[in-house]
């Protein structure tokens, strides 16, 4: 009987021992629910969960968060789209990186990864091509050729950067030199007079031909750029 009743002592203090752990890891994890800190509140009622796998009261608190996890990664996706759409790219990045902490699913994972490398590698060619462009218009030439050249591994393809890639290369490397021929230096003159006459496309229509001919020619690239200032302030 003494050891029925030793056995009967340890097997009760087993369960009060179980029961007071549960509501242990209980209590932690409310304190992290209170917190916001879904995963953390999972983690501990899984752990009680080891130890009383059919405890409804646990159960039913990971079935709960889990669902508030999905329901908030779905806001934060929504509104990280938003941000994207609207060129938001700096908050679209933050929030992307708060959906992907409330996300457990390897694939949704992956996709929000990706995404979240793309607006990265954007929000440097933004600001690279925003350099570019700022020294490009201060005549910064040479400045300007380094950072397209940058700007062109990110996007080799965009016609724009390649343009002012080549103009700021052109310009960098400018120089004075005579015309290829008489004919060439006529073209010049007569877009020269029609720069001063106001004719500012015919006039780049013709210089840009002869910026073919003599990439670095000076003189040309001056009037190109005279004939661009002109035409952007009329």
């Amino acid at each position: 009987e003494m050891t029925q009743l030793k056995q009967q002592e340890r097997q009760q203090a087993a369960q009060e021992a179980k029961e007071t752990f549960i509501n242990d890891q209980y209590s932690k994890g409310m304190q992290y629910l209170q917190a916001g800190k879904y995963q953390q509140a999972i983690t501990e009622w899984e752990r009680g969960l080891a130890i009383d796998p059919e405890n409804e009261l646990l159960k039913s608190w990971i079935e709960k968060t889990r669902a508030e996890i999905r329901n908030k990664a779905a806001d934060v996706l929504g509104r990280a789209r938003s941000a994207e759409k609207n060129g938001r790219i700096s908050r679209a990045l933050e929030l992307y990186g708060q959906a992907l902490e409330n996300l457990s699913n390897p694939k949704d994972r992956a996709r929000v990864d990706a995404k979240i490398a793309e607006l990265r590698q954007r929000l440097t060619f933004n600001d690279l091509y925003r350099k570019g462009l700022t020294e490009y218009l201060s005549k910064n030439y040479v400045d300007a050729q380094k950072t397209f050249a940058e700007v062109l591994k990110l996007a080799p393809n965009d016609p724009k950067v390649k343009k002012y890639y080549d103009d700021a290369e052109a310009r960098a490397n400018a120089r004075i030199e005579d015309f290829a021929s008489e004919e060439t230096r006529r073209q010049y003159l007569e877009a020269v007079k029609l720069i001063q006459q106001e004719g500012y496309s015919e006039a780049l229509q013709i210089l840009e031909k002869l910026q073919k001919q003599q990439r670095y020619n000076k003189r040309i690239l001056d009037a190109i750029d005279l004939a661009r200032e002109r035409m952007q302030k009329k």
